[in-house]
């Protein structure tokens, strides 16, 4: 096998999607409650399905999107490209 280099990280930014929460986001009226309110709300989700505390330890950020209403759904599939 062939000499491996280490992978260095210093300035990375990983992005990772979990639909963790998801059931929260749909239930709560956005308007009714406040963005850190729901981000707490979904991390305390996050933590309790994440397997390894190590992995959820190295989360500096998260971001919690609403969710789309039917209007920016129809554009969505509107603007699709459909693949067979």
């Amino acid at each position: 096998m062939g000499k491996v280099e280490p992978l260095i990280l210093k300035i990375t930014v990983i992005i990772r999607t979990s639909n963790l929460g998801s059931d929260i986001i749909q239930r709560v009226k956005p308007q009714l409650i406040t963005t850190s309110k729901m981000k707490a709300l979904v991390m305390g989700q996050v933590g309790q399905h994440t397997l390894d505390l190590n992995s959820l330890n190295r989360i500096d950020d998260a971001v919690v999107f609403p969710p789309l209403g039917r209007e920016q759904i129809k554009s969505i599939r509107k603007n699709s490209v459909i693949v067979n």
